[in-house]
This record gives C-alpha cells, sequence and structure tokens, in this order.
C-alpha cells in the first residue's frame, strides 16, 4: 500500500511539474510574440522613415544639385536641413527584456539594424554641422564655382555627400524591410 501511495504521490509532484513547464512555455512564447510584435512595428516606421528621408532628401537636394552639375551648369547650393532623428530605445529594451527567448543570431541581427539606423543618424548630423559650416557662411553663390565652372576644391565634398547620404537611407530601408521579413517569419513560426 506504501508503495502505492509513493507512486500515486510521485505521478502528482510529476504532473504538476509537467503542468507548470507547460505554462511557463505559453507564457514564454506570449512574451517573445510580444516582443516581436514591437520589434515589428519600429522596423516598419524605421523603413517608413527611411524611404521618407530618401525621398525629401533626393528632391530637396540630390535631384536639383547632381543632376544639372553633371551637365555643367552652376545649380545653387544650399546649407542641409536634414530633419533630426533619434532612436527610440525600444530596441535595447527589447532584446534586453527577450535576451533569454530569442535567438541570439536574430538579436546579432536587430543589433545591426539599430547600428545601421545609429550611423545614419550621426552621418547626417555630420553633414549638417559640415554644410552650417561650410556653406551657409558663403555670401554668393558665385564664391562656390570657379572660371571653369565646376565647384572650387573647399566644396568638391558636396556632390559625393549627397549621394553617400541618400545611400545611407538606402541602406537603412532595406535594413528594415530585411528585419521586417525576419521578424514575420518567427511570428508565423511562433502560431
Amino acid at each position: 500500500m506504501l508503495g502505492l501511495e509513493l507512486v500515486v504521490v510521485f505521478a502528482g509532484v510529476y504532473a504538476a511539474f509537467l503542468l507548470s513547464a507547460y505554462q511557463q512555455t505559453r507564457k514564454d512564447d506570449a512574451r517573445r510574440t510580444a516582443i516581436y510584435e514591437v520589434l515589428l512595428a519600429e522596423a516598419e516606421q524605421t523603413a517608413d522613415f527611411a524611404r521618407w528621408y530618401q525621398s525629401y532628401f533626393e528632391t530637396n537636394y540630390a535631384e536639383p544639385m547632381l543632376q544639372p552639375y553633371e551637365r555643367g551648369e552652376r545649380p545653387p547650393i544650399y546649407g542641409l536641413w536634414l530633419p533630426t532623428a533619434r532612436q527610440s530605445g525600444t530596441w535595447t529594451a527589447m532584446l534586453e527584456a527577450g535576451v533569454d527567448l530569442l535567438d541570439p543570431a536574430f538579436i546579432q541581427q536587430v543589433e545591426a539594424h539599430r547600428s545601421r539606423v545609429q550611423f545614419m543618424i550621426d552621418q547626417t548630423d555630420r553633414a549638417v554641422r559640415l554644410s552650417d559650416e561650410k556653406i551657409e557662411p558663403v555670401p554668393s553663390q558665385d564664391d562656390f564655382y570657379g572660371p571653369d565652372g565646376r565647384l572650387r576644391k573647399p566644396y568638391r565634398w558636396y556632390p559625393r555627400l549627397l549621394g553617400y547620404l541618400s545611400g545611407n537611407a538606402v541602406n537603412v530601408e532595406a535594413s528594415a524591410d530585411s528585419l521586417q521579413t525576419a521578424i514575420r517569419l518567427r511570428i508565423e513560426a511562433e502560431q
């Protein structure tokens, strides 16, 4: 009889352990899905911002400058006014909240994307400061160009900078789109 009671007690403890493990797995799955959904929303916002940034930049700076300049014209050069962006702490907060739940390769992908976004923000800030220092103080558009119609040496960086900043936005958009795909696949796998 004592042996039967021990078996029943052991079976009950084991069943309780299995139930607890099942409930913890469900909680972890729900938490992981919530983290994926927040990261997905952030990636979508980042992609939207990068598309807007590139469009704004191309329309207001690159196209009016680069195409005429390459045709030998002397387009006006303007100081850069670009929207200042800051990353929210969401990326870091979500990764920290899910460090025990998320795949290390996925965490690396998110961190790489976050680094690309920060790089774009830093480069944009530097470009605006450079523009403020080198372009804004010039009193006349004629001062930018030499007698041959080409940019004077102190301003030859300007067209390259325009292409570079546009390329940064394209890279961030592609990174955000790739991250969105990865997150959606992970959300689907959770269901």
